[in-house]
Protein backbone atom coordinates (compact mmCIF):
# COMPACT_ATOMS: atom_id res chain seq x y z
CA UNK A 1 0.00 0.00 0.00
CA UNK A 2 0.95 3.53 -0.31
CA UNK A 3 2.17 5.03 3.03
CA UNK A 4 0.91 7.95 4.70
CA UNK A 5 3.12 11.59 3.31
CA UNK A 6 4.20 12.23 6.88
CA UNK A 7 7.98 10.93 8.20
CA UNK A 8 7.67 7.72 9.35
CA UNK A 9 9.55 6.16 12.68
CA UNK A 10 8.97 2.60 12.22
CA UNK A 11 6.80 0.40 10.57
CA UNK A 12 4.97 -3.14 10.89
CA UNK A 13 3.03 -5.52 9.52
CA UNK A 14 0.49 -8.24 11.18
CA UNK A 15 -1.24 -10.97 8.81
CA UNK A 16 -4.20 -11.71 10.53
CA UNK A 17 -6.53 -15.04 9.65
CA UNK A 18 -10.50 -14.42 10.09
CA UNK A 19 -12.21 -18.32 12.01
CA UNK A 20 -14.63 -17.61 8.85
CA UNK A 21 -12.47 -17.38 6.36
CA UNK A 22 -9.50 -19.04 4.89
CA UNK A 23 -8.11 -15.85 3.60
CA UNK A 24 -5.59 -13.91 5.85
CA UNK A 25 -5.98 -10.23 6.39
CA UNK A 26 -3.27 -7.97 6.17
CA UNK A 27 -2.66 -5.30 8.19
CA UNK A 28 0.24 -2.18 8.01
CA UNK A 29 1.16 -0.37 10.91
CA UNK A 30 2.97 3.17 10.23
CA UNK A 31 4.15 4.73 13.33
CA UNK A 32 4.28 8.59 11.88
CA UNK A 33 6.99 11.57 12.45
CA UNK A 34 4.20 12.99 15.26
CA UNK A 35 4.64 9.29 17.05
CA UNK A 36 1.00 9.10 16.40
CA UNK A 37 -0.52 5.04 15.48
CA UNK A 38 -2.25 4.73 12.07
CA UNK A 39 -3.52 1.07 10.74
CA UNK A 40 -3.63 0.17 6.58
CA UNK A 41 -6.15 -1.98 5.91
CA UNK A 42 -5.51 -2.30 2.24
CA UNK A 43 -7.35 -5.17 -0.57
CA UNK A 44 -7.65 -5.46 -3.84
CA UNK A 45 -10.72 -3.17 -4.08
CA UNK A 46 -9.38 -0.12 -1.55
CA UNK A 47 -7.48 0.85 1.18
CA UNK A 48 -8.57 2.12 4.60
CA UNK A 49 -6.10 4.44 6.92
CA UNK A 50 -7.17 4.67 10.34
CA UNK A 51 -5.60 6.48 13.33
CA UNK A 52 -6.10 4.29 16.08
CA UNK A 53 -5.68 6.87 18.93
CA UNK A 54 -2.22 5.41 20.12
CA UNK A 55 0.42 7.77 20.85
CA UNK A 56 4.19 6.82 21.90
CA UNK A 57 7.12 9.06 22.61
CA UNK A 58 9.67 9.02 19.67
CA UNK A 59 12.55 8.08 21.90
CA UNK A 60 11.08 4.92 22.03
CA UNK A 61 9.58 3.91 18.58
CA UNK A 62 11.68 0.93 18.86
CA UNK A 63 10.27 -0.89 21.74
CA UNK A 64 7.08 1.02 22.57
CA UNK A 65 5.00 -0.89 20.07
CA UNK A 66 4.41 -4.67 20.16
CA UNK A 67 1.65 -7.35 18.49
CA UNK A 68 1.26 -10.59 20.63
CA UNK A 69 -1.00 -13.65 20.27
CA UNK A 70 -0.98 -14.32 16.95
CA UNK A 71 -1.20 -10.45 16.31
CA UNK A 72 -4.71 -10.45 17.68
CA UNK A 73 -3.71 -7.56 19.91
CA UNK A 74 -1.12 -4.31 19.67
CA UNK A 75 0.04 -2.52 22.81
CA UNK A 76 1.82 0.54 22.61
CA UNK A 77 3.15 2.97 25.55
CA UNK A 78 3.32 6.47 26.39
CA UNK A 79 4.42 7.72 29.65
CA UNK A 80 2.44 5.49 32.58
CA UNK A 81 -0.18 4.10 30.31
CA UNK A 82 -0.06 1.09 28.16
CA UNK A 83 -2.71 1.27 25.78
CA UNK A 84 -4.15 -1.97 24.46
CA UNK A 85 -6.36 -2.67 20.88
CA UNK A 86 -7.92 -5.99 19.78
CA UNK A 87 -7.70 -7.02 16.47
CA UNK A 88 -8.30 -7.04 13.64
CA UNK A 89 -10.03 -3.64 14.14
CA UNK A 90 -13.35 -2.67 14.12
CA UNK A 91 -14.75 1.01 15.23
CA UNK A 92 -16.19 -0.41 18.02
CA UNK A 93 -13.24 -1.98 19.50
CA UNK A 94 -12.33 0.26 22.46
CA UNK A 95 -9.09 0.90 23.51
CA UNK A 96 -8.23 -0.62 27.07
CA UNK A 97 -5.49 1.54 29.58
CA UNK A 98 -3.55 0.02 32.12
CA UNK A 99 -1.19 2.96 34.23
CA UNK A 100 1.10 3.36 37.02
CA UNK A 101 1.92 5.73 39.63
CA UNK A 102 4.49 8.05 39.38
CA UNK A 103 7.25 5.94 37.03
CA UNK A 104 6.91 6.00 33.69
CA UNK A 105 7.53 3.32 31.53
CA UNK A 106 10.62 2.58 29.45
CA UNK A 107 9.53 -0.62 27.10
CA UNK A 108 7.14 -3.12 26.49
CA UNK A 109 6.96 -6.68 24.79
CA UNK A 110 4.42 -9.60 24.66
CA UNK A 111 4.98 -13.45 23.73
CA UNK A 112 3.74 -13.93 19.65
CA UNK A 113 1.51 -16.64 20.35
CA UNK A 114 0.05 -16.55 24.15
CA UNK A 115 -1.85 -13.69 25.69
CA UNK A 116 1.54 -12.35 27.52
CA UNK A 117 2.69 -8.76 27.66
CA UNK A 118 5.38 -7.31 29.98
CA UNK A 119 6.26 -3.67 30.25
CA UNK A 120 9.86 -2.01 32.36
CA UNK A 121 9.11 1.07 33.85
CA UNK A 122 12.31 3.79 35.12
CA UNK A 123 12.64 2.40 38.42
CA UNK A 124 13.37 -0.88 36.84
CA UNK A 125 10.17 -2.66 38.09
CA UNK A 126 8.73 -5.32 35.72
CA UNK A 127 5.06 -5.44 35.26
CA UNK A 128 3.81 -9.08 33.45
CA UNK A 129 -0.29 -8.75 32.44
CA UNK A 130 -1.84 -12.13 31.39
CA UNK A 131 -5.03 -13.23 29.72
CA UNK A 132 -7.32 -11.03 30.30
CA UNK A 133 -5.50 -7.84 30.03
CA UNK A 134 -7.06 -6.78 26.29
CA UNK A 135 -10.51 -6.29 27.95
CA UNK A 136 -10.21 -5.80 31.41
CA UNK A 137 -9.46 -2.66 33.03
CA UNK A 138 -7.86 -4.69 36.45
CA UNK A 139 -6.27 -7.69 35.16
CA UNK A 140 -3.93 -10.57 36.24
CA UNK A 141 -0.93 -8.78 37.16
CA UNK A 142 2.44 -9.69 38.51
CA UNK A 143 4.87 -7.07 39.69
CA UNK A 144 8.89 -8.14 39.82
CA UNK A 145 12.19 -6.09 40.86
CA UNK A 146 15.93 -6.60 39.88
CA UNK A 147 16.96 -3.65 38.15
CA UNK A 148 18.84 -0.32 39.87
CA UNK A 149 18.04 1.24 36.78
CA UNK A 150 15.40 1.78 34.12
CA UNK A 151 14.97 -1.51 31.86
CA UNK A 152 16.00 -1.20 28.60
CA UNK A 153 14.12 -3.47 27.07
CA UNK A 154 12.65 -7.01 27.05
CA UNK A 155 11.59 -10.06 25.33
CA UNK A 156 10.16 -13.72 25.93
CA UNK A 157 11.54 -17.01 25.12
CA UNK A 158 9.19 -18.91 22.48
CA UNK A 159 8.16 -21.52 24.83
CA UNK A 160 6.51 -18.43 27.17
CA UNK A 161 8.23 -20.01 30.31
CA UNK A 162 10.91 -17.04 30.41
CA UNK A 163 11.34 -13.48 30.21
CA UNK A 164 14.21 -11.79 30.11
CA UNK A 165 15.45 -8.00 30.97
CA UNK A 166 18.39 -5.99 30.05
CA UNK A 167 19.58 -2.50 31.73
CA UNK A 168 22.73 -0.72 32.48
CA UNK A 169 23.77 -2.66 34.94
CA UNK A 170 25.05 -5.18 32.35
CA UNK A 171 23.90 -7.55 33.62
CA UNK A 172 21.66 -10.03 31.24
CA UNK A 173 18.62 -10.92 33.91
CA UNK A 174 16.07 -14.33 33.47
CA UNK A 175 12.78 -14.74 35.29
CA UNK A 176 10.81 -17.47 35.17
CA UNK A 177 7.17 -16.25 34.48
CA UNK A 178 5.79 -20.28 34.17
CA UNK A 179 5.95 -20.74 37.85
CA UNK A 180 7.81 -18.76 40.52
CA UNK A 181 9.19 -15.86 39.13
CA UNK A 182 12.48 -16.38 40.02
CA UNK A 183 15.28 -14.87 38.31
CA UNK A 184 18.93 -16.26 37.66
CA UNK A 185 21.19 -13.62 35.66
CA UNK A 186 24.49 -13.38 33.89
CA UNK A 187 27.09 -10.54 34.96
CA UNK A 188 29.51 -8.51 33.86
CA UNK A 189 28.39 -8.55 30.14
CA UNK A 190 31.09 -5.67 29.61
CA UNK A 191 28.83 -2.86 28.63
CA UNK A 192 25.44 -1.33 29.45
CA UNK A 193 22.40 -3.47 27.38
CA UNK A 194 20.31 -1.42 24.94
CA UNK A 195 18.21 -4.22 23.14
CA UNK A 196 17.21 -7.99 23.03
CA UNK A 197 15.54 -10.54 21.28
CA UNK A 198 15.05 -14.45 21.13
CA UNK A 199 16.16 -16.83 18.45
CA UNK A 200 13.28 -18.19 16.71
CA UNK A 201 14.63 -21.67 17.83
CA UNK A 202 14.43 -20.88 21.46
CA UNK A 203 18.52 -21.74 21.96
CA UNK A 204 19.37 -18.22 23.03
CA UNK A 205 18.63 -14.32 22.97
CA UNK A 206 21.12 -12.11 21.21
CA UNK A 207 22.01 -8.40 22.85
CA UNK A 208 22.97 -4.90 21.73
CA UNK A 209 24.92 -2.98 23.64
CA UNK A 210 25.57 0.64 23.97
CA UNK A 211 28.99 0.14 22.75
CA UNK A 212 28.05 -0.48 19.15
CA UNK A 213 29.12 -4.59 19.92
CA UNK A 214 26.56 -7.55 19.69
CA UNK A 215 26.32 -10.95 21.73
CA UNK A 216 24.96 -13.95 21.29
CA UNK A 217 23.60 -15.91 24.87
CA UNK A 218 22.56 -19.27 24.89
CA UNK A 219 19.65 -20.22 26.76
CA UNK A 220 21.28 -22.05 29.27
CA UNK A 221 23.30 -18.79 30.57
CA UNK A 222 26.00 -20.82 30.57
CA UNK A 223 27.92 -19.13 27.90
CA UNK A 224 28.10 -15.49 25.84
CA UNK A 225 30.04 -14.61 22.81
CA UNK A 226 30.07 -11.87 20.46
CA UNK A 227 29.07 -11.84 17.31
CA UNK A 228 29.35 -8.19 15.71
CA UNK A 229 32.41 -6.79 17.34
CA UNK A 230 32.51 -3.00 15.42
CA UNK A 231 34.38 0.01 16.70
CA UNK A 232 33.17 0.04 19.94
CA UNK A 233 32.73 3.55 22.07
CA UNK A 234 33.10 4.36 25.97
CA UNK A 235 29.63 5.86 26.58
CA UNK A 236 30.18 5.55 30.51
CA UNK A 237 32.91 8.42 30.45
CA UNK A 238 32.73 11.62 31.64
CA UNK A 239 33.94 12.88 28.95
CA UNK A 240 31.61 11.00 26.05
CA UNK A 241 33.70 12.69 23.24
CA UNK A 242 36.23 10.20 21.20
CA UNK A 243 39.54 11.75 22.69
CA UNK A 244 41.53 10.67 19.48
CA UNK A 245 44.20 8.92 20.67
CA UNK A 246 45.00 5.69 19.17
CA UNK A 247 48.32 3.72 17.50
CA UNK A 248 49.42 1.49 15.00
CA UNK A 249 50.45 -2.42 16.18
CA UNK A 250 52.71 -4.00 13.19
CA UNK A 251 52.84 -7.42 14.91
CA UNK A 252 48.79 -7.83 14.40
CA UNK A 253 48.44 -5.12 11.58
CA UNK A 254 45.50 -3.38 13.09
CA UNK A 255 45.34 -0.03 14.79
CA UNK A 256 45.12 0.35 19.11
CA UNK A 257 42.05 2.69 20.94
CA UNK A 258 40.46 2.85 23.79
CA UNK A 259 37.06 0.41 24.09
CA UNK A 260 34.49 -0.91 26.31
CA UNK A 261 35.66 0.32 30.03
CA UNK A 262 38.67 -0.59 30.71
CA UNK A 263 39.79 -2.05 27.64
CA UNK A 264 42.14 -1.48 24.54
CA UNK A 265 40.43 -2.95 21.27
CA UNK A 266 42.51 -3.80 18.40
CA UNK A 267 40.51 -3.32 15.56
CA UNK A 268 42.28 -4.79 11.71
CA UNK A 269 41.55 -1.97 8.97
CA UNK A 270 41.91 -4.74 6.32
CA UNK A 271 39.23 -6.68 7.88
CA UNK A 272 36.80 -4.23 9.22
CA UNK A 273 36.18 -5.39 12.09
CA UNK A 274 37.02 -5.76 15.67
CA UNK A 275 40.08 -8.74 16.26
CA UNK A 276 40.88 -8.47 19.91
CA UNK A 277 40.35 -6.61 23.06
CA UNK A 278 43.08 -5.96 26.29
CA UNK A 279 41.37 -5.91 29.54
CA UNK A 280 44.14 -3.16 31.22
CA UNK A 281 42.26 -2.88 34.47
CA UNK A 282 40.55 -5.99 35.42
CA UNK A 283 37.91 -4.44 36.93
CA UNK A 284 34.09 -4.48 36.72
CA UNK A 285 32.11 -1.21 35.19
CA UNK A 286 29.85 -0.67 38.20
CA UNK A 287 26.91 1.45 36.72
CA UNK A 288 25.49 4.59 38.98
CA UNK A 289 22.81 6.93 39.35
CA UNK A 290 24.23 10.69 37.70
CA UNK A 291 27.94 9.24 37.06
CA UNK A 292 28.35 9.76 41.20
CA UNK A 293 31.23 6.82 41.24
CA UNK A 294 34.51 8.26 40.01
CA UNK A 295 36.13 5.15 37.77
CA UNK A 296 39.47 4.95 37.00
CA UNK A 297 40.33 5.50 33.43
CA UNK A 298 43.31 4.52 30.80
CA UNK A 299 44.05 7.62 30.55
CA UNK A 300 46.98 7.39 27.89
CA UNK A 301 48.79 4.00 26.26
CA UNK A 302 51.56 3.56 23.64
CA UNK A 303 52.66 0.41 21.45
CA UNK A 304 55.91 0.09 20.61
CA UNK A 305 57.39 0.16 17.07
CA UNK A 306 57.92 -3.52 17.08
CA UNK A 307 54.26 -4.21 18.25
CA UNK A 308 55.78 -6.09 21.07
CA UNK A 309 54.99 -4.13 24.31
CA UNK A 310 52.40 -2.08 25.06
CA UNK A 311 52.57 0.62 28.02
CA UNK A 312 49.31 1.90 29.79
CA UNK A 313 49.03 4.58 32.49
CA UNK A 314 45.66 4.25 34.43
CA UNK A 315 43.99 6.78 36.59
CA UNK A 316 41.48 7.90 39.22
CA UNK A 317 40.97 11.17 40.32
CA UNK A 318 37.73 12.31 42.63
CA UNK A 319 39.53 15.93 43.57
CA UNK A 320 39.63 14.90 47.10
CA UNK A 321 42.39 12.70 47.70
CA UNK A 322 45.68 11.86 46.08
CA UNK A 323 45.59 10.85 42.23
CA UNK A 324 46.00 7.61 41.60
CA UNK A 325 47.93 6.52 38.71
CA UNK A 326 49.42 3.29 37.67
CA UNK A 327 51.79 1.82 34.69
CA UNK A 328 51.39 -1.03 33.67
CA UNK A 329 53.04 -3.06 30.65
CA UNK A 330 51.98 -6.17 28.19
CA UNK A 331 53.97 -7.97 26.31
CA UNK A 332 52.82 -10.08 23.12
CA UNK A 333 52.02 -13.38 23.63
CA UNK A 334 51.81 -15.31 20.18
CA UNK A 335 50.40 -18.12 21.81
CA UNK A 336 47.87 -16.92 23.87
Amino acid sequence: PSLPSDSLLCFGVAVLHESSSQDALTYYFALKKQCQLQMIFSNDDSQNVTDLGIKINQRHALIGVTFGASNTFVAAFKGNTIRVLTLPYKPSNKIISHSIAKQEFTCITSHQTEYLLAAGDTLGRIFIYREDFTHNLHPIRTVVHWHSFAVSDLTFSRSAAYLYSVGKESVLVRWDVSRSHENTYLPRLGAPLKYIICDRHNEGVILTHENNSVKFVSSTMSEHRPIIGGLNFTSHSDDSEFDGHLDWNSKCFCIVLKGEYGHLQFYSLILQKQINQLDVLDRNFIASPNEKIIHVEISNFAVSPCGQWIATIEMRDDNVTLIEMRLKFFEFNKSA
